[in-house]
C-alpha cells in the first residue's frame, strides 16, 4: 500500500508546525523567565484583539502565538522565520473554469450587450434616414403629382386625336378606292 504524497506533505508541515510551536512557546517562557528574573528589560509581550500573543524580543525578532494556528517568528523586516520558508510547496489545483471559457464567456457577453444596445439605436437610426430621405426631398409631391396627372390626361387626349383622324382618314381612302374600282369592272349607268 503506497502512502500519498500530498498527505505526506500536510503530516511534515504538522510536524514542522507543532516543533515550530514548541520552540516559540519555549522561546517565549525563556523570555519571560529572563524577564522576571530581571535580566530582560525590552521585551514586550503583548495581546491583540484578535487573541494572539506578540512577543517582541531585544534582538528585533517578533514571535507571534495564534491560538487556532502555529506560532510564527519574524525577523525585523517582517521576513519569516527560515522554518516557515522549509515547508515543501503544495501542488496547486486549479479550480475553476478554464481560461478559454472565462474568454469566450466574456466575447459572447460582449456582444449580447452590444446587440441589446445596438439594436435599438440601429433601428431609430435607419428610421431617422428614411424620414430624410422622403420629407426634405419632395416637399412638393402632391403638386409634382398633379402635373403628372395633367400630362397624361394631355397625352390620353392627343392619342385620341390622332386615332380620330387616323380613322377618318381610312374612311376618306376607302371611299375613294371604291369608285375608282367599279370604274375599272365597266360602265356603270346611273338612273
Amino acid at each position: 500500500m503506497r502512502a500519498d504524497p500530498i498527505q505526506d506533505a500536510r503530516a511534515a508541515q504538522d510536524a514542522r508546525a507543532a516543533a515550530e510551536m514548541a520552540r516559540a512557546q519555549a522561546e517565549i517562557a525563556r523570555v519571560q523567565a529572563e524577564q522576571a528574573r530581571g535580566e530582560l528589560r525590552d521585551v514586550r509581550v503583548e495581546r491583540s484583539v484578535s487573541g494572539q500573543t506578540v512577543v517582541h524580543l531585544p534582538d528585533g525578532r517578533t514571535v507571534t502565538i495564534d491560538r487556532d494556528g502555529p506560532p510564527t517568528t519574524e525577523a525585523p523586516f517582517g521576513i519569516p522565520h527560515e522554518a516557515v520558508a522549509g515547508f515543501p510547496q503544495m501542488p496547486f489545483e486549479e479550480r475553476g473554469p478554464p481560461e478559454n471559457v472565462i474568454v469566450l464567456t466574456a466575447v459572447v457577453l460582449f456582444f449580447l450587450a452590444l446587440m441589446v444596445v445596438g439594436w435599438p439605436l440601429a433601428r431609430a437610426f435607419g428610421r431617422r434616414m428614411d424620414r430624410r430621405t422622403l420629407t426634405p426631398g419632395m416637399p412638393d409631391l402632391d403638386a409634382r403629382l398633379q402635373r403628372i396627372e395633367q400630362a397624361v390626361e394631355t397625352v390620353a387626349i392627343e392619342v385620341e386625336r390622332i386615332s380620330e383622324s387616323q380613322r377618318f382618314s381610312a374612311r376618306l381612302l376607302a371611299e375613294r378606292a371604291e369608285p375608282q374600282a367599279s370604274y375599272g369592272a365597266g360602265p356603270t349607268r346611273l338612273p
